[in-house]
């Protein structure tokens, strides 16, 4: 799959500076069409923090502003495309952000998103935004963490791997990226004698993708997630790829638990799929 059309989600968030400015250097690197979709709903939750979504001055306040922010935005957006030579696209909705995204993402090939950073009651009510879209949109979500910005591509990719579909159509997904890295791990945690056996096939079909891949096993520590990030760590990777949830209750269940503790607690960007 080549990555020629690159949706990034804006709003008037601490982040969407962050956002917009990883989805240009993308967009540039891999000569992409880039479409930046700013939604100016105050968001999707609000109505469910008492005292916040209930003030109609709030929203007023919180709309017109949004509004403000996209115009100033625009004109910056389109200047930098235009001179970078960038197709793009600029469109302000205002409307449910989770809805919005998904429906505009049936013509990208990834989606840009920030997670929460999980600190207030806010956070806490959105912090699945990401996750959601992996299963509602079909498509890989690039969650970047908090405060996360500039120009980013991914040199030191880690992939967490187990013989499941998810993780092989988040490989499939995340190939453009893979491609171009600098070098790529393939993690595999308290691996089976299949899931070795899996490990090394997925090894030599990266290999002629042209990636320079090696693998790492290790034991489970505290936690799957907190295994993948002390690794990501320790090789100094900066994109984390991973397949999100499963099929049967018990592996929703348990792949669930490993997105959420990598969402929860990742310090690098995360490209997840379903």
């Amino acid at each position: 799959m080549a990555l020629k059309t690159i949706l990034v989600h804006l709003a008037n968030d601490e982040d969407h500076v962050g956002r917009m400015e990883v989805a240009k250097g993308l967009a540039r690197a891999y000569d992409a069409f880039l479409t930046a979709l700013f939604i100016t709903h105050p968001g999707d939750t609000l109505k469910h923090i008492p005292g916040r979504g209930v003030s109609p001055v709030f929203l007023e306040e919180a709309f017109e502003s949004a509004n403000r922010r996209a115009r100033e935005l625009e004109g910056e957006f389109s200047d930098y495309c235009t001179r970078e030579n960038i197709p793009h696209e600029w469109v302000v909705a205002d409307s449910e952000h989770l809805e919005t995204i998904a429906r505009h993402a049936h013509a990208a090939d990834l989606v840009i998103v920030t997670r929460p950073t999980d600190q207030n009651l806010e956070d806490r009510v959105r912090i699945r935004m990401a996750e959601e879209l992996v299963l509602s949109s079909g498509l890989p979500i690039l969650a970047l963490p908090p405060g996360f910005g500039g120009e980013w591509l991914p040199k030191h990719v880690l992939i967490a791997w187990k013989p499941t579909r998810e993780a092989v159509r988040a490989v499939r997904d995340a190939l453009p990226l893979i491609e171009t890295a600098d070098k790529v791990i393939v993690a595999s945690i308290k691996p089976s004698a299949e899931d070795a056996v899996s490990t090394l096939e997925v090894m030599q079909y990266l290999r002629r993708q042209g990636a320079n891949v090696e693998s790492i096993d290790m034991p489970e520590k505290d936690s799957v997630a907190d295994t993948l990030l002390a690794i990501a760590e320790s090789h100094e990777c900066n994109l984390i790829v991973a397949g999100a949830y499963g099929h049967s209750r018990l592996r929703e269940v348990f792949l669930g638990g490993v997105t959420r503790g990598l969402m929860r607690h990742s310090t690098v960007p995360l490209l997840l799929s379903h």
